[in-house]
């Protein structure tokens, strides 16, 4: 660590001395500093590189009430192959809703995702590798460093600052896919203590050396300001064999495939009642005569709307909206309805929460408030309140004529012909539903297009065992 510090501060006072500078040549010398702080050829001319990393998530709204906070533990592998562009990223989940070990990879030419608790694998056309590791990648400082070293082009200084007491440069830089990216970097060591990447704030500390490479062994990820990520510790390997982490395991069974949502799309399951979604979001409207009903506040509703229309030739309204549960990132649509003029169907305890995501606050009477049940359109609708671990207050929507519920992401999912994994937050839903005695046959949620039928979620939770780590997964151990 001596070493480290002495060559950054010689660095540092090498480019003091260089005065005047053109701004584009300083920039690049601090980059220069930056690079030899963290290891210099070692880092740029890294082969490959093993991060096993254990955080504590905090998802600071994701509770089953509003203002209530969620934390979980994730233990995360990322292994990566500079040389041929193969990456992969193993994690362990432990949270309210059960265990989780997965894996998403991509090994040169395809992606793949494998549920290692479940023994299966499936074809990933969306995972490439740009997208997987890049979180963890931003998570690490020396890879950030080693991006900026490789994007150095872009770099820019911007006026320097105090960062907890520390004089620092404040230095941009941007991939040739991303956003740009501010960099908080300790004019004395050479080191990054801050990144901030839109609304995304990375802080790193207690930084070691390893195998010829500095990195912070202590991150902070914090979303608008509310923390969302802490690390509890971490252990890199450089140049370490990272061969098998790209090979899809042999005891794994092939499931078919995914459901394509690259672009909308529009199911009507039965007369009057159509799913439209494209990517990770989708709603259900209902035509009540005059007027649509519908369900759902992921983000892009308005063009939901406009598929609907479209297949069902009329250019009807919508009228009201149910929001199934308070959760911020299932409503970003909220916008998009207030702008359409709908009411907001839900709750008294979530009108707040709706509120907020709204650039004004609607009056009173664009809410109506659900206590217990209640019908719209004439009964074509049922609203039900149910309590499950994803909310205590959770609007289930229920269209009698198709026999069919739409919730959120309780058992969802975009597998070809095949069934979610199932925990305990899909258990908890089956046990409200049944309470309901409903007649009910499939099942509809807003991430997806995708029906599952009461048979398939029956078979699915009482399948459910809680299970530990399988052997021969290290990434498990505490």
């Amino acid at each position: 660590m001596r070493k480290l510090k002495e060559l950054a501060t010689s660095v540092a006072v090498a480019v003091l001395l260089v005065s005047p500078v053109a701004a584009d040549q300083l920039a690049d010398e601090v980059v220069d500093q930056v690079v030899a702080a963290y290891g210099g050829k070692t880092l740029t001319d890294m082969k490959s590189l093993f991060v096993r990393d254990r955080y504590k998530m905090i998802n600071t709204d994701g509770g089953a009430v509003p203002g209530e906070a969620t934390v979980s533990r994730l233990y995360s592998d990322l292994s990566v192959d500079f040389e041929t562009g193969q990456k992969s990223v193993k994690n362990w989940t432990m949270n309210q809703n059960g265990n989780r070990l997965g894996q998403i990879m991509f090994d040169g030419e395809k992606g793949w995702s494998v549920n290692h608790l479940r023994g299966s694998h499936v074809r990933r056309d969306d995972l490439n590798g740009d997208n997987v590791g890049a979180g963890m990648m931003r998570l690490l400082d020396a890879t950030v460093v080693r991006s900026l070293f490789e994007n150095r082009n872009s770099a820019a200084l911007k006026e320097d600052v105090q960062y907890r007491g520390v004089p620092h440069y404040q230095l941009t830089f941007a991939t040739e896919k991303g956003p740009e990216q501010l960099l908080y970097i300790d004019k004395s060591s050479g080191l990054v203590s801050k990144m901030i990447r839109g609304r995304a704030v990375y802080e790193f500390a207690d930084h070691v050396f390893t195998d010829g490479i500095a990195y912070a062994r202590d991150t902070n990820f914090l979303a608008s300001g509310q923390p969302r990520l802490v690390t509890t510790s971490r252990s890199i390997q450089v140049n370490a064999n990272v061969e098998d982490a790209f090979s899809v395991p042999k005891a794994t069974k092939a499931l078919e495939g995914m459901r394509d949502t690259s672009s909308m799309d529009v199911v009507s399951p039965a007369k009057g009642v159509y799913l439209a979604g494209k990517g990770f979001s989708a709603s259900i409207f209902v035509d009540a005569g005059d007027y649509f009903v519908g369900a759902g506040g992921m983000g892009g509703i308005k063009d939901r709307l406009s598929a609907v229309q479209e297949m069902s030739g009329s250019d009807k309204p919508l009228r009201y909206q149910v929001i199934p549960e308070h959760h911020p990132g299932h409503n970003r649509g909220a916008k998009d309805i207030a702008d359409l003029g709908a009411i907001f169907v839900t709750v008294e305890n979530h009108v707040a929460s709706i509120q907020d995501l709204l650039d004004a606050p609607l009056p009173d009477d664009r809410f109506l408030l659900v206590d217990g049940q209640q019908e719209l359109a004439d009964g074509k609708v049922g609203v039900y309140e149910i309590a499950t671990i994803q909310s205590a207050q959770y609007l289930i929507f229920y269209v009698p004529s198709a026999k069919l519920v739409f919730g959120v992401d309780d058992f969802g999912t975009n597998l070809l012909n095949s069934v979610p994994s199932p925990d305990r937050r899909m258990i908890s839903f089956r046990k409200a539903i049944e309470a309901l005695d409903l007649d009910v046959e499939q099942f509809a949620h807003v991430h997806g297009t995708g029906l599952l039928t009461i048979d398939q979620l029956r078979e699915v939770t009482d399948s459910y065992r809680h299970r530990s780590c399988p052997a021969g997964h290290s990434i498990c151990a505490d």
